[in-house]
């Protein structure tokens, strides 16, 4: 347990100012949710629910490779059903919207490296994306909404053709762009993990150019001795 507690502070001293901003606003989203909760319910907010909530939220930025984000929504979710158990409260939404938000913020961290910072271009990217979902789960709530004040029978027809009609505007606003190269990375010091995502028009590494003349004139050799 120990050793687990060091490693967690070692992983949070070796973050760059970005990923701090980022850490902030996941436990922000996280600790948001069972208050949330509480709120809907009309009930005082359980110290222990929160307490538990706000532990898990800065392990997994922490170590946002791992699994312990996973508890996060179980958490949340057996609160909500405990407390109030309604679906088409604007309550709900404003839950899963902090849900979604700390499991994207947490997604992203895990592909980056503790001291990593995010190029302008591809954190635009990684927004724009996130709002789509976001727009379609308030899309997706709206219709809920709406089937459960007009009383209007169930079908599963419908339900596939809002819920594949949903999808395919989600896929559409979030397909990349042509115009738009994926990113590198550069200047990667495996010894720290430190790096940056570079641009895309940026010059390659030195050792790239060295190992590419190498390769060059090794071929140019081979053809010479065997014409």
């Amino acid at each position: 347990m120990r050793a687990d507690t060091i490693d967690v502070a070692v992983q949070l001293r070796r973050m760059s100012a970005q990923r701090w901003s980022f850490a902030f606003a996941a436990v922000v989203a996280a600790t948001a949710a069972p208050i949330v909760t509480s709120s809907a319910a009309g009930s005082g907010q359980s110290p222990f629910v929160l307490a538990l909530v706000v532990g898990l939220a800065v392990t997994s930025i922490a170590q946002p490779d791992s699994h312990v984000a996973v508890a996060i929504p179980v958490v949340v979710v057996w609160h909500w059903i405990a407390s109030t158990g309604a679906s088409t409260t604007g309550w709900a939404l404003v839950v899963a919207l902090c849900l979604f938000a700390f499991h994207t913020i947490v997604a992203l961290m895990a592909t980056t490296p503790a001291r990593a910072t995010i190029d302008h271009r591809s954190l635009s990217r990684w927004l724009r994306r996130s709002l789509a979902v976001g727009l379609a789960t308030v899309g997706v709530w709206l219709l809920v909404l709406l089937v459960d004040q007009r009383q209007l029978a169930g079908s599963a027809l419908v339900t596939a053709t809002g819920f594949i009609v949903a999808l395919s505007l989600m896929v559409a606003l979030v397909a990349p762009r042509r115009s738009e190269p994926p990113t590198e990375w550069s200047r990667h010091d495996r010894r720290n993990g430190h790096g940056r995502i570079a641009d895309d028009h940026q010059e390659p590494p030195r050792s790239a150019k060295v190992a590419q003349r190498s390769a060059t004139s090794h071929s140019r050799i081979h053809r010479s001795r065997y014409a």
